[in-house]
């Protein structure tokens, strides 16, 4: 039995794909920088069962619960940063990114789990890694489109795995924003409702991405829905097993100057709907900085929800940071 050489999961005959990370088996390794928020594999907390979880993401010999993404934590590559943060009123975290850079390339990726999901966690968990190593193995800075349209898929069969093929009425799934900078390019690709923003130093800000809802379709169209109807908020589009098929949405543009490409969960945008009042919310300051400002300002709001926001500037900034 042959293992992913880049995450080690173990790979069956003939799998031209790792389940776990999405990364092409003949692929050669050419990730340079990768941050997720995945705990480390750990034993069981009740029985201390080594083994890891099954498909769900609970412990194999007692049953308890293991922890799949961190609770909080602050990725920081110099160039692209995150936070997540599990909020003020929720248990655990269902929130998952994932940050990665190479010379001329950042990118970013942001999972919500869906809270009426089974595990949602071990969905966003595994969609997360297997997006942005996706962007990384499949030319992200000679064609960023391509590249996340290639990682939607496969965060959408990492998550689909995690499910250990069994479709219960309500499977391990999430939304997905991934984001793609490079030298003359800002890329976007999405599913469900978690949000990117586009904040130039100059210019009007706005919300580059359609929230895949009946409220986000209409007001797209220019037709206000009452956010009062929860249905009006219901998702249209995730991924999962039981996700609807498709492609991802995309967005490329060229940026006529500088500016900061913002990605989030709901944690952050059900406080900041508006792309010009979350333009004024954002510091001056490096990428860690107006992550950490942005979810901390939510959950001064309320923290309703797990927030987890992704900052990736244009053009990108000389490589620093730590990559620990």
């Amino acid at each position: 039995m042959s293992a992913c050489v880049a995450c080690r999961a173990e790979l069956g005959p003939g799998d031209r794909f790792c389940e776990a990370c999405g990364r092409a088996v003949d692929a050669p390794s050419t990730v340079e920088s990768l941050l997720t928020t995945e705990a480390p594999d750990q034993p069981c907390p009740d029985c201390r069962e080594t083994a890891p979880p099954d498909g769900y993401g609970y412990c194999p010999h007692c049953g308890a619960r293991r922890v799949v993404v961190a609770a909080s934590a602050e990725l920081d590559l110099g160039t692209v940063a995150g936070v997540t943060d599990v909020g003020r009123r929720r248990a655990a975290n269902e929130d998952a990114l994932a940050i990665a850079r190479a010379p001329g390339v950042s990118a970013a990726v942001v999972c919500d789990g869906i809270s009426t999901a089974t595990r949602a966690d071990v969905a966003s968990g595994s969609a997360v890694r297997a997006a942005i190593t996706s962007i990384m193995e499949n030319g992200a800075g000679h064609a960023p489109e391509a590249a996340l349209l290639q990682a939607a898929t496969r965060a959408g069969a990492a998550a689909t795995a995690r499910a250990a093929g069994e479709l219960a009425p309500n499977p391990p799934s999430c939304t997905l924003v991934a984001g793609i900078v490079t030298a003359g390019s800002v890329a976007v690709a999405w599913l469900g409702d978690s949000r990117a923003y586009w904040l130039p130093v100059r210019g009007e800000p706005r919300c580059v991405t359609v929230d895949d809802s009946l409220a986000g379709q209409l007001g797209a169209a220019g037709v206000p829905v009452s956010g009062a109807d929860p249905r009006s908020r219901a998702l249209l589009r995730w991924i999962g097993a039981d996700a609807p098929a498709g492609p991802a949405h995309t967005a490329v543009f060229s940026p006529e100057g500088p500016g900061t490409l913002v990605l989030c969960s709901d944690g952050l945008s059900h406080y900041f709907d508006a792309a010009g009042e979350l333009a004024a919310a954002v510091p001056a300051g490096d990428p860690s900085a107006v992550a950490r400002t942005l979810v901390d300002l939510a959950n001064a709001r309320g923290g309703h929800d797990n927030v987890t926001v992704a900052v990736l500037p244009f053009p990108i900034p000389e490589e620093g940071g730590n990559d620990e």
